[in-house]
């Protein structure tokens, strides 16, 4: 309330001078004579009067909402008194015959929609769980496919191979989801994924480590991902510490 009270101050200091008295460069007599003064409780009262309207306002804001609330319950009951009554009416006068035939209609009209809604649910979850499995499946290849990326990739350059890498191979698991069965680059399969990586480093040799010493042809990348390793045995940990570990 303090910064509040302040600016308040200022602003009557400045823009509010009393009738008579000149504020600050205004030209009138006793222009330069000293400005009104204004006490802290001068300010704290005209805080507290800002306060309690704007919370009368939010007081009444809520109860127009509560209003509308009840307005909408009611419209929910009318709609279904409507709709009994229609239905009385509609059966008023028939034989027993005729009544059981329009509820039979009724049912069966009301046993589709609640068909059509069912198929409808099923398609989202379906939609669902294929996105679940998806997402599943896209972070199996991606950890199958890091030890070997990692341990060819220039300084530096590890993210940016794996990236490209996933975007140009076509990674394949098994049956179950938890193996990297194959791998196709460039047209060729490969059983291993270490054969597949030094394929790609050999085509963007700008994104693979320098050979040892300097000399020689590059430093072929590989690692322990075969294409029979479990998911489980490729750590996430361990495979994320090869990539960034010592960076």
């Amino acid at each position: 309330m303090s910064m509040l009270s302040n600016l308040l101050s200022a602003r009557l200091l400045f823009n509010e001078a009393p009738s008579g008295e000149g504020g600050p460069g205004s030209g009138a007599p006793g222009g330069g004579g000293d400005a009104p003064k204004f006490t802290q409780a001068d300010m704290d009262r005209v805080v507290t009067e800002r306060v309690r309207k704007l919370t009368d306002e939010l007081k009444s804001l809520k109860s127009v909402a509560g209003e509308v609330e009840a307005l909408k319950q009611r419209a929910a009951e009318f709609e279904a008194e409507k709709a009994k009554a229609a239905e009385e009416a509609e059966l008023k006068g028939k034989s027993d015959a005729e009544k059981a035939l329009i509820q039979f209609r009724k049912a069966e009209e009301r046993a589709k929609q609640l068909e059509s809604e069912s198929a409808k649910s099923r398609a989202d979850y379906e939609a669902k769980i294929k996105a679940r499995d998806e997402a599943i499946a896209a972070k199996t290849k991606r950890y199958g496919v890091i030890p070997a990326i990692a341990a060819g990739a220039a300084e530096g350059a590890a993210n940016t191979a794996l990236r490209e890498f996933l975007a140009s191979a076509d990674v394949q698991l098994d049956d179950a989801g938890e193996d990297v069965a194959s791998v196709t680059y460039e047209g060729k399969t490969y059983e291993k994924v270490s054969d597949a990586v030094k394929a790609f480093y050999e085509r963007v040799p700008f994104l693979a480590k320098p050979p040892a010493g300097g000399s020689g042809s590059p430093r072929t990348p590989g690692g322990p991902v075969t294409a029979g390793q479990k998911l489980r045995e490729m750590s996430p940990e361990a495979a994320l510490s090869d990539l960034f570990g010592g960076r």
